[in-house]
């Protein structure tokens, strides 16, 4: 908000002490305020997005405007050679934009998502839950995660006690529960769900929280969920068997584990590859 007042200052001090570039580039100017304002009545606008964007991309009409019909104007050659007037560029009001856009064209999938949700659908139940977990086109929300994975998880659904288990592990919208992360996290892996036996792994694998320390079935369990294609669970053998970490050293294994991994864009599986291979 402070920039823009000053923006709209500087142009108001333009104007009013009739400066050659202001009476040069009336046109241009005159668009130039209107940009502004509509620049400074969107940053006031914070719960509708579809609004929002309309409004930025009004104003990106008008910068547009200005370089097209008025392109030997002062404005037109800042804006264009990306300089900053009065702290607004051509750039930033674009790409500010395009975010919004974006994310007020994901509000309708989203209204979708959650009418299906409300109707019971487990499926649409998990992704809701997802959206609220990680903010995407709506305010982070750990309670609503957990709300919306706990009734995907009341109808069987594996990712949905999954998550949930995550949620008590980290003690996130719920009481931390390590008891009912292992009921959850069991469930799941029973149904398949390689995330599941990942995070159970490591409960056994290192003993965390109390729960006895069992390494031969954290491995079974990382194994499993790391031949479905698990790349935290890859990355887990390819560390554990590079370090020796409660296992014995084996170079070949790490290689084989990282390169699953790494395989799949694993940033850190590609960097611990290229040295592990140079050696």
């Amino acid at each position: 908000m402070g920039r823009i007042a000053a923006t709209l200052a500087v142009i108001a001090l333009l104007f009013s002490v009739g400066s050659a570039w202001a009476d040069d580039n009336s046109e241009a100017n005159e668009l130039f305020v209107g940009a502004v304002k509509l620049v400074k009545s969107a940053d006031e606008i914070e719960d509708d997005p579809i609004e929002k964007a309309a409004v930025l991309e009004e104003a990106l009409g008008k910068l547009n405007e200005i370089i097209d019909n008025y392109p030997s104007s002062d404005l037109a050659v800042k804006l264009i050679s990306g300089q900053s007037v009065g702290n607004i560029t051509f750039e930033g009001i674009r790409d500010a934009a395009i975010r919004v856009r974006r994310k007020a064209d994901a509000r309708p999938i989203f209204e979708m998502t959650l009418k299906l949700a409300e109707q019971g659908l487990a499926g649409a139940q998990f992704n809701v839950g997802e959206i609220y977990y990680k903010g995407y086109d709506v305010p982070r929300s750990y309670t609503e995660a957990v709300k919306w994975w706990r009734k995907a998880a009341e109808q069987g659904h594996a990712g949905g006690k999954t998550s949930l288990g995550l949620m008590y592990w980290k003690g996130l919208g719920v009481p931390q529960d390590i008891a009912e992360t292992l009921k959850l996290y069991r469930e799941a892996a029973e149904q398949g769900h390689a995330g599941a036996k990942t995070g159970l792994g490591e409960i056994y694998f290192f003993g965390f929280h109390g729960v006895p320390e069992d390494i031969a079935e954290g491995l079974k369990l990382w194994r499993e969920a790391a031949e479905q294609g698990h790349v935290d669970a890859q990355l887990w053998l390819g560390t554990i068997y590079q370090v020796g970490t409660k296992v014995p050293k084996n170079k070949a294994e790490a290689i084989r584990w990282y390169r699953k991994a790494a395989e799949q864009g694993h940033y850190y599986a590609k960097e611990r590859l290229k040295k592990l291979e140079a050696k």
